[in-house]
């Protein structure tokens, strides 16, 4: 009985690291494009 435990515990850690994981990701893009959108915005007001 507590193997079975265990293998939950490690199978709901796998998913918990998954999760914040694909939650960095996205967090990484979207900090990408307003970056992106910063530096063009910026050279379109130097123009």
């Amino acid at each position: 009985m507590l193997s079975a435990s265990l293998v939950l515990v490690y199978l709901v850690t796998i998913l918990i690291t998954y999760a914040l994981c694909k939650i960095s990701d996205e967090a990484d893009k979207s900090l990408e494009e307003m970056r992106l959108r910063n530096i063009y915005s910026e050279m379109e007001n130097k123009e």
